[in-house]
């Protein structure tokens, strides 16, 4: 219980803080939360309410070749089941695609509070519902939004290509 404390705790105190951190430990900072985020949304075990649903995708990814993995993965994101039939390939659990999901949520969310007016506490905001609730139940999702959110981070006059592609990138893993 005390990491899920750590991942707001940390961020809305330092949005609080009346001094300056230096730039070195500022962004150490930003990885360990990011680290932390990673792993609690990777690691956890039957979590979530599509739990059993992406267990089924592991299994359908078992027993395919590459062809029709492209052809389950249009209903069930395309990306996604790709990466579950990558990593039954290698040999790994459901662990590792949640730990892949998680650091596409997080990279993403990262990105986008780094650019905020008052960073660390748009991450503090996003923390409660945003990880703890929509990453750890619906993992597709999750990765779709850190997508969306990477894009959104770099969304400027001469960017548009690159958040389309982002965008689209996202929608691989989950169409909504």
């Amino acid at each position: 219980m005390w990491a899920y404390w750590l991942l707001f705790l940390v961020p809305a105190g330092i949005a609080f803080k009346s001094i300056k951190i230096d730039k070195n430990i500022d962004h150490m900072l930003w990885v360990m939360i990011g680290v932390l985020g990673i792993l609690l949304i990777g690691l956890r075990y039957e979590v979530g309410a599509d739990w059993t649903n992406y267990l089924i995708y592991l299994d359908q990814a078992r027993g395919s070749d590459f062809s029709k993995i492209l052809i389950v993965g249009n209903a069930n994101g395309s990306l996604y089941m790709l990466i579950n039939w990558a990593v039954q390939q290698i040999g790994l659990e459901i662990y590792t695609i949640n730990l892949i999901c998680g650091a596409c949520l997080m990279v993403g969310l990262i990105k986008y509070c780094q650019k905020q007016p008052i960073p660390w506490l748009a991450l503090a905001v996003a923390m409660p519902y945003l990880v703890c609730v929509v990453a750890m139940g619906y993992t597709r999702q999750a990765a779709a939004l850190g997508f969306i959110f990477w894009g959104l981070s770099i969304l400027k006059a001469g960017n548009e290509r690159k958040f389309l592609g982002l965008v689209m990138l996202g929608s691989l893993f989950h169409l909504s």
